[in-house]
């Protein structure tokens, strides 16, 4: 099995997210794309690491 982010490139290639149904997200942005919606994983992602960085220094 391949980690997430080879398999998601695979089935990006493979033409797998050719329909995307357009989403709202929590933070009110609207993904219309599978591009946005890469685009904003990777935004999401980063917040994730910056609350964990942050933890980390008030331990």
């Amino acid at each position: 099995m391949l980690p997430t982010a080879q398999q998601a490139a695979l089935d990006y290639e493979r033409g797998l997210f050719r329909e995307f149904k357009a989403y709202q997200t929590s933070y009110g942005a609207k993904l219309k794309d599978i591009e946005q919606a890469l685009q904003f994983n990777n935004i999401h992602e980063g917040l994730h690491l910056g609350y964990m960085m942050a933890l980390r220094k008030g331990v």
